[in-house]
């Protein structure tokens, strides 16, 4: 019998994929705290829309839809902002490497 279950990125312990995780490759090894300084700095690069979005989505954890009651907007567009930044922040970490 075909399982329907989700295949998900890896994740942090609070069960959330975390930024490093969204933007690493799979053969990547997990990044220490340099690389997290490191992306942060990259996140302050971003637009506020898109820097705002993602902190509130992948650094701090919160959900589309809690993401999108804190900052008045629908989850659709949080989720457009948040994937639009992590785009940036993959073609500033592709340009850097």
């Amino acid at each position: 019998m075909l399982s329907l279950l989700p295949i998900a990125p890896p994740c942090h312990g609070d069960g959330e994929p975390g930024l490093l995780d969204q933007l690493a490759a799979p053969e990547q090894e997990a990044a220490g705290p340099a690389d997290d300084l490191a992306l942060e700095q990259l996140v302050d690069q971003l637009p506020a829309a898109q820097a705002t979005a993602l902190r509130l989505t992948v650094l701090e954890g919160l959900s589309l839809r809690a993401a999108a009651e804190q900052l008045q907007i629908s989850a659709m567009s949080v989720q457009r902002v948040q994937k639009k930044a992590l785009n940036a922040l993959r073609q500033q970490l592709l340009g850097a490497g």
